[in-house]
């Protein structure tokens, strides 16, 4: 096995048209959905990724890889959506931000335990109390 970073060109195309649905589609869509609208055998995409594997070329881990570094080149565009927000009023958002630049501090929280404890009488006590009169 070679040492360069593995690329998605050392896949077959129908992975790559699968890799590219998957890193472009707003919403998550899964290896199964992808390759249904691809009108691919989902069994057969998963035996050409096993068979990748057992060359040492992980289709899996590289589309997380790929998909992360996807994130990352977004994360100014959200980092800026809350600011905006925060900026606006929006207690979460200021509790994101802060978080995110590392200057929230978790507050501290006290739980209370309450025991409730009860008892039963089988028979009426008689209690005689002194009169108040004397």
């Amino acid at each position: 096995m070679d040492n360069k970073k593995p690329s998605l060109r050392d896949f077959p195309r129908q992975l790559q048209r699968i890799a590219a649905l998957i890193l472009t589609s707003d919403t998550p869509i899964s290896l199964a959905e992808a390759s249904r609208l691809l009108g691919l055998n989902y069994n057969t995409v998963k035996h050409r990724i096993w068979e990748y594997r057992k060359k040492g070329k992980d289709f899996n881990e590289l589309l997380h890889k790929e998909s992360r570094e996807k994130l990352r080149e977004n994360l100014h565009r959200v980092d800026r959506a809350v600011v905006e927000k925060a900026v606006s009023g929006s207690a979460k958002h200021a509790e994101i931000f802060y978080k995110r630049v590392g200057l929230w501090k978790q507050e501290e929280t006290h739980v209370h335990q309450h025991q409730h404890l009860y008892f039963s009488a089988p028979l009426p006590i008689q209690i005689d109390l002194p009169d108040d009169d004397r």
